[in-house]
């Protein structure tokens, strides 16, 4: 009797799990298809921001800047499911929402066009507020639960055939340079992050992203406007005086061979802040991800 109350309960407790990961709905895009999901594990609500922000003269309350719990998941065309979930994780910055920042940085077309076999996940952090801060991300063990509950989502929905994560970029636009440098500082799935795209954003946590490049078979590409061009030499002499080499270049003369070849790309440009985030597709084809079939 009492072994068929444990199997009773076993059952239960796999139910209870299944029923946990909420059914991604996902809407076909022209270039794939793109769900939103509510998560438990999104960087807000949080108690950082219980009361609320103030910055420079603004003051944002928690409702309705923190309180959005929204992650999107961007499934290219032709995505194969495999052993392994192959990610890229987009921290947005200042004054974002994930559903106007994902069509305006292009992000599903560029993930398409480059022929990747990976997943991006987009995590809503503030909501249209001047603030860095990602709430649950930046703590210790909260980027592993976003993954693990994302993954487990993606393999409920039928999208994946695995809940394994495999490789992990993570990258950041602007105001997204604070959850890129705590989610290195807090060691959170150190053995599967394996590239850093930094997209003028090294405003601060230089010496992170350099702790990163200094771990061997990782990747760090850093594209900056001129606001940004001695943090990046900053990044530069940090990574030289640690003995790791570094290609400091523009982006209309970086090649293919250097993207893939060179460990740490650091690249000034004379786009906009706002359209640095158009060589997403060059960066995500170069990068040691996999090829969709």
């Amino acid at each position: 009797m009492s072994r068929f109350i444990l199997c009773a309960v076993t059952s239960l407790l796999t139910v209870s799990s299944l029923l946990a990961a909420p059914t991604l709905q996902f809407e076909d895009q022209a270039w794939g298809r793109m769900a939103i999901a509510s998560l438990e594990s999104a960087p807000y609500p949080h108690p950082s921001r219980e009361e609320g922000f103030a910055s420079s003269g603004s003051f944002y309350p928690r409702d309705p800047h923190y309180i959005d719990s929204s992650v999107a998941f961007l499934v290219p065309a032709g995505y194969e499911a495999r052993d392994e979930v192959d990610l890229i994780v987009h921290f947005h910055g200042h004054q974002s929402r994930i559903t106007e920042t994902i069509p305006q940085m292009r992000l599903g077309e560029q993930l398409e066009a480059s022929g990747v076999n990976a997943i991006i996940f987009v995590p809503q952090g503030p909501l249209n507020a001047s603030d860095s801060r990602f709430g649950k991300i930046d703590e210790p063990g909260g980027f592993a639960a976003l993954i693990e509950e994302s993954l487990e989502c993606l393999h409920h929905s039928g999208v994946t055939r695995s809940e394994m994560p495999g490789r992990i970029v993570i990258m950041g636009h602007s105001g997204g340079f604070y959850p890129l440098g705590q989610v290195i500082a807090n060691g959170d799935l150190a053995d599967h992050i394996v590239e850093l795209w930094i997209w003028d954003a090294a405003y601060a946590q230089l010496e992170d992203f350099a702790d990163f490049a200094t771990r061997p078979d990782t990747h760090v590409r850093s594209i900056f406007t001129g606001h940004l061009s001695e943090e990046n030499v900053d990044l530069a002499t940090l990574l030289w005086q640690r003995g790791v080499p570094v290609t400091l270049t523009h982006d209309t003369l970086v090649t293919d061979e250097q993207l893939t070849e060179d460990r740490v790309v650091l690249m000034h440009t004379d786009l906009s802040h706002m359209q640095v985030m158009t060589h997403l597709e060059q960066w995500a084809r170069t990068s040691t991800l996999p090829q969709r079939p």
